[in-house]
């Protein structure tokens, strides 16, 4: 997964910056839609999609943990486009 690639390395640069490590999910909107019937199906979706982030970041964290284990780190989700996050 490029998650864990991407925490590993980041956490190898950190230590050797000394620094530490945030590691952000963004979600994307899953958009909006004025119908009730619909809205149903839309929590169902944030859900899985807060419950896929979650298992992302604890993989992406453990990884880099493993291979840093005196490192800095911590793990949010941002709901919203990646840049913005990013940004922050």
């Amino acid at each position: 997964m490029a998650a864990i690639g991407a925490a590993r390395w980041a956490a190898a640069v950190a230590i050797k910056l000394g620094a530490p490590l945030h590691i952000v999910h963004a979600r994307p909107s899953v958009g909006r839609n004025p119908s009730e019937a619909i809205a149903g199906s839309r929590a169902i979706a944030m859900e899985l999609q807060h419950e896929s982030a979650t298992a992302i970041l604890e993989s992406a964290s453990h990884a880099a943990r493993a291979d840093c284990g005196d490192l800095w780190l911590t793990t949010a989700q941002v709901d919203g486009a990646a840049d913005a996050a990013l940004a922050i």
